[in-house]
């Protein structure tokens, strides 16, 4: 069961287009050179990758990075008082501006949450990534996104596996 699990990872991993990472990295480069903020997105896993991705940034890149998923009283607030749709949007309206970044991590790809703020990415005219799975078809999945990257999974932990791989390649090309 492990090494089964293990040739998933690794047969998933090989098969990411790397030209969608690459692309990402270099709107991320631009997005820092231009002293620009980079917002980061979740939901449960992806929620924790998101942070991790944050952490690594904002550490050892030293670049403007905040993960909308870590203020959980203002998450719950939100949710509790508007709508959970609106949990990341609402953030991004208050603290983001033209040029910014916006980078969601999706399992799925549908999260309402996740899209509702790829959209109001969209009318703040941000830029924005999305790292999602081949759950569901390729246009359903980056829905609005300026670069996707489809990690070709349809299994939740591999996902996760490798959409954490990818934020730790992403950091160490732009680290050199």
């Amino acid at each position: 069961m492990i090494r089964e699990y293990l040739n998933d990872v690794t047969d998933a991993i090989y098969k990411i287009n790397t030209d969608e990472v690459e692309s990402a990295i270099n709107i991320i480069k631009q997005t820092i050179e231009d002293d620009k903020q980079i917002f980061l997105i979740g939901n449960g896993g992806s929620a924790a990758i998101a942070s991790h991705i944050c952490n690594d940034f904002q550490k050892g890149l030293e670049c403007r990075t905040i993960a909308l998923t870590d203020n959980i009283p203002l998450i719950t607030a939100w949710a509790n008082d508007d709508s959970y749709v609106n949990i990341f949007s609402r953030q991004l309206e208050q603290l983001a501006q033209r040029g910014d970044l916006l980078i969601a991590v999706s399992g799925s790809g549908t999260s309402q949450n996740i899209n509702e703020a790829m959209f109001c990415a969209f009318d703040l005219d941000l830029n924005s990534i999305k790292i999602t799975s081949a759950i569901y078809p390729r246009i359903r999945s980056t829905i609005n996104t300026s670069y996707p990257i489809v990690i070709p999974t349809e299994d939740m932990q591999v996902f996760e596996d490798c959409a954490s791989i990818i934020g730790h390649a992403i950091y160490k090309e732009l680290k050199k």
